[in-house]
């Protein structure tokens, strides 16, 4: 999947965004998740990977990544 990203605010193009670490652990069925309040279960693997590569492609764009988690 190509997708073109862009952080905007209601007014501009963001210049500076946080972003919060996904889960440490897996959330390995759905009543795990209803049990934490999310959607659906999470592979945290997967979500580790797609976490970084969003803040790889802000950071290309230009955007200042700042890890609430750091």
């Amino acid at each position: 999947m190509d997708v073109q990203l862009n952080c905007w605010n209601e007014s501009d193009e963001l210049k500076c965004v946080v972003v919060c670490s996904p889960a440490e652990i897996d959330v390995p069925n759905q009543q795990a998740a209803k049990d934490v309040q999310w959607e659906k279960p999470v592979a945290q693997e997967k979500a580790r990977k797609n976490h970084q590569d969003m803040i790889n492609a802000m950071e290309q764009a230009g955007v200042r990544v700042i890890d609430y988690a750091d």
